[in-house]
This record gives C-alpha cells, structure tokens and sequence, in this order.
C-alpha cells in the first residue's frame, strides 16, 4: 500500500498505483456513478488500471477521467466525479482543463447531474434519457 496522507493538492495517480490506493477512493467513486451512469466500479477500476483513465484525487475526493475521440474531435470525459465538499477540488478544474488540452483534447464533457452546469459554468449540450423495457 503506498503511504498517502491527507493532500491539500491535486494528484494523479498512475496505472499502477491505482490497486495501492483504490481502497481510499471507490466508495467516493461509487456515489458519484450512483447519480447516474453507464459505468459500474468494476467498469472504472478497468480502465483506470489498463490506462484508459486517469484518477484525479484531492484530499479524499476522487475525479476520474479518460480521453476518448469521435470522428470529428479529441475530448476529455470527466467520468465520475465523487467526495466530501467537493467545491473544495473545483480550484483545480483549470487545471484539469490544461492537462486534457496538452494531451490533444478540444472539450472537457461531463454526464452528470445537471447541477453541475451551472456550478462549473459548463454549457448542457444535451440531456440523456432512457427507459428500462
């Protein structure tokens, strides 16, 4: 287990890092996927350690992101975003933004709750619906 005392600061934690430190960080990652998505825990433990997404941390919140592509543009996704006092990270969303454009990417999308448009002043392009049959 890798050592890691409360942080005041923004870290990303490597690939192989994730299995030391995921304990302090899947419950958070779990309420935020609760809110709503398509991933399950199992799903961004995957990712997260086959290196097709980043984890983000600050003190014990958890920011999980990937860089995905379409045909028509390179983008980061703000995958699941999960903690206590969370407007304490929001500092640190330029820097995010900074990194997902020095790896090629034109936008940074969240699919989350609509509440975060307006807290991080991000445009609602579209809203996804489904229903269960």
């Amino acid at each position: 287990m890798l050592d890691l005392p409360v942080r005041s600061e923004l870290r990303c934690f490597s690939s192989k890092e994730v299995p030391q430190v995921w304990h302090l960080f899947r419950e958070n990652i779990q309420r935020a996927l609760d809110q709503g998505s398509d991933y399950t825990l199992a799903d961004v433990y995957s990712l997260l350690t086959e290196k097709r997404a980043q984890l983000w941390t600050y003190e014990r919140s958890a920011v999980v992101t990937s860089i995905n592509h379409n045909m028509r543009e390179k983008f980061c996704t703000i995958i699941a975003a999960g903690g206590h006092d969370m407007h304490k990270w929001l500092k640190y969303l330029p820097t995010l933004e900074e990194w997902a454009m020095s790896e090629g990417c034109e936008t940074i999308r969240i699919y989350g709750r609509r509440g975060w448009s307006k807290l991080l002043g991000y445009d609602i392009d579209y809203t996804r619906m489904s229903k269960k049959l």
